[in-house]
């Protein structure tokens, strides 16, 4: 047989016990009540805490280590700077260009063409690029600014002339960047 509380159950259970007893009981559950309500405002208060506690720490966190790299890439670029800036790079580059003027966009656009397909017929431009001195600069500088992902350097029409490893492409040309440098 089920036994079902009622409130008449109920009420008459709390009617059965002696004064004191009451006392007790709603002492008790006065007590519980204000342990609840109080953990749950302490609990609160110190989410609250930790939460913005935690944001401020990663807001300082995040503006130091952005700090930091914009100081790391402003070195880097000053770094990449001088390199260009030296006189046998500077040398070399306008040299290709003067080689090359006569070359038209069409062959230089065929060249970016097989070097992207990784056909053979581009292998005598890519192994002649890499075999460069400059090249070995270029990678010798890689090797003292390791942060650097790829170096190449590239005739005023976009074409490379020297790079550190074999770039995605032989015309940047066509890049975003080349357009705003």
């Amino acid at each position: 047989k089920k036994r079902t509380f009622k409130l008449a159950n109920i009420t008459q259970l709390w009617g059965n016990l002696k004064i004191r007893r009451k006392f007790l009981l709603a002492f008790f559950l006065t007590i519980l009540i204000s342990v609840l309500s109080l953990s749950l405002f302490v609990y609160q208060s110190i989410s609250s805490n930790i939460v913005k506690s935690s944001g401020e720490s990663m807001e300082l966190l995040s503006g130091t280590v952005g700090d930091q790299a914009a100081e790391i890439i402003q070195a880097s670029a000053r770094n990449l700077e001088v390199l260009a800036l030296s006189p046998d790079v500077v040398d070399t580059v306008m040299a290709v260009n003067r080689e090359y003027a006569d070359t038209t966009d069409a062959e230089i656009g065929e060249i970016d063409q097989q070097w992207q397909d990784g056909d053979p017929a581009a292998d005598k431009v890519i192994n002649t690029i890499l075999n460069d001195p400059l090249s070995d600069r270029l990678r010798a500088y890689m090797e003292e600014f390791p942060e650097n992902v790829e170096v190449f350097l590239t005739g005023d029409r976009g074409f490379n002339i020297a790079m550190s490893g074999q770039t995605g492409d032989y015309l940047q040309a066509g890049e975003g960047w080349w357009d705003s440098s």
